[in-house]
């Protein structure tokens, strides 16, 4: 039996669909995260067509069917290029109109523990502060309301000394820390001796 060589032409589209297997069988992602691979495979498909076509123009009147079929495969070839390209476009939309803001979890709600505090619910209020500081760590606000109730609604200035050293421990990062200090020192100043 004789190997079989390949023509020039044939050779092209058997290095890009093993180069395109390799790929996707080193990454274990699916397809809509490997814009590189979706592009690769749009490549292969389109030589594939082209491969078809011209195949199919050598034949004569057969070459509808192939013409069909290359036609097939340039639109699977379609979907390939289209998601990465369309996932670029919107992501570069998507920060021009945003200004690139990503929020990994949802910003914090103040409506329910202000509205609290306005009824007059102050343990209630103080609760929900706590749950949005833990919830949001790096957010200093609840804190302020927290010693705010304590001093003003409740006149109970070591409860917000209390409020202040525990929200000094539990603030994410160094910066908000020190804002927090001094946010705290302007608005209670008067109230509380602070170090």
């Amino acid at each position: 039996m004789q190997k079989k060589s390949f023509t020039e032409s044939q050779k092209i589209p058997c290095v890009f669909a093993r180069l395109c297997y390799l790929v996707i069988m080193k990454e274990k992602k699916p397809l809509n995260e490997k814009p590189l691979t979706c592009l690769l495979i749009g490549v292969v498909l389109v030589s594939v067509s082209a491969g078809i076509a011209i195949y199919g123009l050598r034949l004569g009147f057969v070459s509808v069917v192939f013409m069909l079929l290359a036609a097939g495969i340039l639109n699977i070839a379609a979907w390939f290029f289209a998601n990465p390209i369309a996932s670029f476009i919107g992501d570069f939309v998507a920060k021009f109109f945003t200004g690139g803001e990503h929020f990994s979890k949802p910003q914090p709600a103040y409506s329910l523990p202000d509205g609290l505090a306005a009824t007059g619910q102050n343990t209630c209020a103080i609760m929900a502060y706590n749950e949005l500081a833990k919830n949001h760590p790096e957010e200093i606000l609840p804190h302020l309301r927290v010693m705010r109730i304590w001093i003003e609604k409740m006149n109970d200035v070591d409860a917000a000394i209390m409020a202040y050293n525990f929200a000094m421990k539990t603030i994410r990062g160094q910066k908000n820390r020190n804002e927090f200090a001094k946010m705290a020192k302007n608005n209670f100043g008067k109230f509380i001796q602070f170090a």
